[in-house]
């Protein structure tokens, strides 16, 4: 049987198997897991204030966000929602500095460690990073206006960057979301 990523994170995915997959390839941060179910309820009109006092009570992010697509599977935002904000785990882009200092962290896991080894991963030139390309960067990431995304293309290009997906994303017209895989790859978030 061949095995095909768009199966896991295409248009057919899962929203609860698209969780599982950024959670094994150790992509999920907590920060990203509460964004993720921030979008998710401001889609359905609900508050996004006890988000933290919820993930605690049900014993952390990764609970609740799993929680929420099953009780909300019928939320076809969802797919969307962990695309923009993670990308494609099989080619996730990272600063380079940012992977350097991953790379040396003894820390990890050694399994996170193997399956960090085996990704193909999109290294960020750190001269890509040029001074307007991380002003508007932290303007999106600030004001949550992905109206300008187009422009943050532009000054990509005019850094270097010729890498399609990364300018694709710039400049295709799907709803973005706060944490936004390419908005923190350049500032260096997770």
């Amino acid at each position: 049987m061949y095995f095909s990523p768009d199966a896991w994170w295409g248009a057919e995915a899962k929203p609860s198997e698209m969780l599982l997959i950024v959670r094994q390839f150790a992509l999920a941060s907590e920060r990203k897991l509460k964004l993720f179910v921030a979008a998710c309820r401001e889609q359905i009109g609900q508050s996004v204030v006890e988000i933290d006092d919820l993930a605690r009570r049900m014993g952390g992010m990764l609970t609740l966000a799993r929680a929420w697509t099953d009780a909300h599977s019928e939320a076809n935002s969802q797919p969307a929602i962990l695309r923009d904000l993670f990308g494609d785990p099989w080619h996730p882009v990272i600063r380079a500095d940012v992977y350097r200092q991953r790379q040396e962290d003894r820390q990890l896991d050694p399994r996170i460690q193997r399956v960090w080894r085996r990704l193909d991963w999109h290294i960020f030139p750190l001269d890509w990073l040029s001074d307007p390309v991380v002003g508007i960067a932290r303007s999106i990431d600030e004001d949550g206006d992905f109206s300008i995304l187009p422009i943050l293309g532009d000054a990509l290009q005019d850094a270097g960057c010729n890498d399609e997906m990364i300018l694709r994303h710039c400049r295709q017209g799907q709803h973005h979301y706060r944490g936004c895989w390419l908005i923190d790859g350049i500032l260096g978030l997770s």
